[in-house]
C-alpha cells in the first residue's frame, strides 16, 4: 500500500480526527501526524480510519507444467525431472507432481532461481519447452 492509496473520504475523516484530537488534547494535533499514524496502523490492518487495501494478485505468468527441466541440488545431484499435474508412482519416470511441495516451487521457477526445501537447496539449470526438445538435447 502506498500513501497515495488513501481515498479522499479517508482524508476527510483524518482531518476531522485531527481537529477532534486537537480539541480534546487542548493542543494542536496536526493532520500530517494523524495521517502518518493511521497510515502506519493501516499497513498492519489496525487503523480505524484507513482501510487496508488488498492488491489484486497477478495470475501465474510462468507455468512449467508438462515441461522437463534439469535441476541441480545442493548435495551435487543433477536430475532431469518432468513436472506433471498427477505423477505416476514409478520413480523411473522422474516425474514430480505440482501437488508436492517441491513441485509447487518448480511450477513458477525460472532458470537460475534457487529454492530451499527441508534444508536442501536446488536450482533450475535448464527448462525444456517440450519433451521432443528435451530428448534432442
Amino acid at each position: 500500500m502506498n500513501i497515495d492509496d488513501v481515498t479522499p473520504e479517508e482524508l476527510i475523516n483524518l482531518r476531522n480526527i485531527a481537529e477532534r484530537e486537537s480539541f480534546y488534547a487542548d493542543k494542536e494535533v496536526s493532520f500530517e501526524d494523524v495521517l502518518r499514524r493511521e497510515y502506519a496502523l493501516s499497513l498492519v490492518g489496525m487503523s480505524k480510519y484507513i482501510s487496508k487495501k488488498s492488491k489484486i494478485e497477478k495470475p501465474v505468468e510462468i507455468d512449467n507444467i508438462n515441461k522437463q527441466m534439469i535441476v541441480e541440488f545442493s548435495d551435487g545431484d543433477l536430475v532431469r525431472i518432468k513436472l506433471v499435474e498427477c505423477a505416476d508412482l514409478s520413480s523411473d519416470l522422474k516425474q514430480i507432481s505440482i501437488n508436492s511441495p517441491v513441485g509447487r516451487m518448480l511450477r513458477t521457477m525460472k532458470v537460475e532461481d534457487i529454492q530451499e526445501y527441508n534444508g536442501l537447496y536446488f536450482t533450475v539449470v535448464k527448462i525444456f519447452a517440450d519433451a521432443t526438445q528435451a530428448v534432442s538435447n
